[in-house]
């Protein structure tokens, strides 16, 4: 019933997107209808029944392959990934997210049942936790006269191929993507100009647009080692042979599109604040608020199964659960 969804928003809003030949985005959904203008069996995966069936292959997954039954340790993954097509298409607030996480959550409680009653929970060490979160919508945000907001592209990025062809004889930028400024570098090498120079020009320049909040570059990330605030969070999203040469970080609650529904990828809270639960074999009852990284998780696992930690390990184990 309607009236049970008391944590979203009202059904009917500006802000979410509906599906494809659908009037608006609100309840009842014909599925079957809509199905062959939205990608045809895929629409599943924008629904929370794509979480269903992942939990449905998960135990016949189990049961046909005989996981947890040897004497060598099995590893499942699993990604109930519906909750991200939705979260993006209507945003977080919204009674369809609701309504997914109300029945993610019946999803995972049969499955949990299931491992119980086959393997028993003392032969099973589960975790559950997510890659990212996500932003209210902005618009919804900027109604409510919280500071938000959307980062059009087009005018910076011409102004800054302005600014270098009148400052270096060449406009110098190949593309703008996330957020990330990718420099011509056969141009710099043949006018003999220096890329931390011409990066830095080009970030400083950037700093002027509404919505940008911090500019980093490529030559920053290569030679120093950030270990708190937004560019570390910038760093560990930087890799040397494919980032841009300019790094932009947006002000809280400003993206680039997405008028409708959501996305994510910021440093903010908002976007990385996740849940982490384990479960079952030696996990003891209890919760921690201490400071815990995504990366934190594999070197738990192998501290659990006294393994080897993996190769390109960067976390270190959790030491409530593991001490």
């Amino acid at each position: 019933p309607a009236e049970k969804y008391y944590q979203s928003n009202v059904d009917d809003n500006k802000y979410e997107a509906p599906y494809k030949a659908e009037l608006k985005p609100v309840f009842p959904h014909n599925l079957p209808a809509l199905q062959n203008d939205n990608g045809g069996i895929g629409i599943i995966r924008s629904t929370p029944f794509g979480n269903s069936l992942t939990k449905d292959f998960a135990i016949e997954a189990i049961k046909s392959e005989n996981l947890g039954k040897g004497e060598a340790t099995d590893f499942l993954t699993l990604s109930f990934s519906s909750t991200d097509y939705v979260g993006h298409q209507f945003g977080p607030g919204s009674m369809e997210v609701e309504d997914t996480y109300l029945r993610l959550d019946k999803d995972l409680a049969e499955f949990l049942k299931f491992i119980d009653s086959y393997l028993g929970k003392n032969n099973v060490l589960l975790f559950l936790t997510a890659d990212h979160a996500g932003v209210e919508n902005p618009a919804s945000l900027g109604d409510m006269n919280v500071p938000s907001g959307y980062f059009d592209s087009k005018h910076p990025i011409d102004s800054l191929k302005n600014y270098l062809l009148k400052t270096y004889g060449d406009t110098l930028v190949l593309s703008y993507s996330n957020e990330q400024i990718f420099l011509n570098h056969n141009s710099m090498d043949e006018k003999h100009l220096s890329y931390e120079t011409v990066q830095n020009d080009a970030a400083n320049f950037m700093l002027r647009f509404r919505g940008i909040a911090n500019v980093s570059t490529a030559s920053a990330m290569n030679n120093a080692e950030f270990t708190s605030g937004i560019k570390k969070f910038m760093q560990r999203g930087y890799n040397q042979k494919r980032s841009g040469d300019v790094l932009i970080n947006y002000e809280p609650a400003w993206i680039e599109s997405y008028r409708t529904g959501t996305t994510h990828g910021s440093p903010y809270s908002y976007d990385t604040h996740v849940p982490l639960f384990f479960y079952g074999w030696n996990v003891k009852g209890g919760s921690s608020s201490e400071a815990i990284d995504i990366t934190d998780v594999a070197p738990t696992i192998a501290q659990f199964l006294n393994i080897q930690f993996p190769s390109g390990c960067s976390g270190k184990p959790i030491q409530s659960l593991v001490k």
